[in-house]
């Protein structure tokens, strides 16, 4: 699994700093998905994808992941490999701006809604038995473009919501958000799980919980991505109606300041100097003592 991020994250970081000409950042600078979003160019390509943020480095990536667990298993679903999506200029539904990333496309005039989606403002899990589209889960990651390490603040809010036909699909939801280094570390900045919070609702409005998210400032250097995925915890396999679970953010991600590593004090140099000076001291009489 290591090697696996390695070999991911070594390959955007080369097109990250193939692509970026100028490192053009400032204190406060964010990055907004729903605000940097310009989609696909080309039905069934990858082209577009990662996509630009505002100074037109190639930051956001949609793929779609599939196998693994649930955040309490050994083998979680967002640490399985990721595939590129592609684009889908008429995902359901269809009419200007219906634009979505998407796990497939069948071709132009054909019903491609295929899932998962990623949309400029969320990504859904489908649980329809039907579609046997509740292996494949969304994953929305930014790859940091700063030349340089970096402290960086997660900020905003996401909502989630239960739709489907004939009632609310009556699971718990897992969301994560993790860093992925570009040494093949990883750390979890961010993990819940969600109840429905009214099920078996059978008429709009759906089932909603929206919640605000705070990551304490870290620090992220070149090549390394953050990602964010949400799941529907088990699939209501008995059921023959549509059913999915939508996550739509608003995840702003805030470049604070360039990271300096800590300067030890004075006084620290100098008690390190003179632990280092008697140590070497008693090296010296230590090799006399043998002659």
């Amino acid at each position: 699994m290591k090697s696996i991020s390695l070999i991911r994250t070594a390959f955007f970081v080369s097109i990250t700093f193939i692509a970026s000409p100028v490192f053009s950042y400032e204190s406060g600078y964010v990055w907004d998905r729903s605000t940097d979003w310009s989609g696909g160019s080309t039905p069934g390509t990858t082209a577009g994808n990662p996509d630009d943020d505002s100074r037109g480095n190639p930051v956001w990536l949609a793929e779609y992941t599939t196998g693994g667990g649930g955040l309490s298993s050994d083998t979680p679903w967002y640490l399985k490999k990721k595939t590129l999506m592609v684009w889908d200029d008429e995902w359901w539904p269809n009419g200007a701006g219906s634009g979505r990333w998407a796990k497939e496309y069948l071709g132009d005039g054909v019903d491609n809604n295929i899932n998962p989606p990623i949309g400029r403002y969320g990504m859904s899990h489908d649980l329809s038995p039907r579609k046997s589209a509740w292996e494949f889960v969304p994953v929305v990651s930014w790859v940091n473009p700063l030349t340089e390490s970096a402290v960086i603040r997660i900020g905003g809010s996401f909502d989630l919501l239960w739709e489907g036909r004939n009632g609310s699909p009556n699971l718990d939801i897992e969301v994560v958000f993790v860093k992925f280094s570009s040494d093949g570390a990883r750390e979890v900045l961010y993990s819940n799980v969600f109840q429905n919070p009214n099920q078996n609702v059978y008429n709009h409005p759906f089932p909603q919980v929206t919640e605000n998210i705070n990551a304490s400032d870290f620090v992220v250097r070149p090549g390394d991505l953050i990602s964010f995925s949400a799941r529907a915890a088990n699939a209501p396999l008995s059921s023959d109606d549509d059913k999915w679970i939508l996550f739509r953010d608003d995840i702003k991600l805030t470049y604070i300041q360039a990271y300096v590593p800590a300067v030890p004090e004075p006084a620290s140099w100098a008690m390190f100097c003179s632990a280092l000076l008697l140590f070497s001291c008693a090296r010296i009489f230590k090799s006399r003592s043998k002659i």
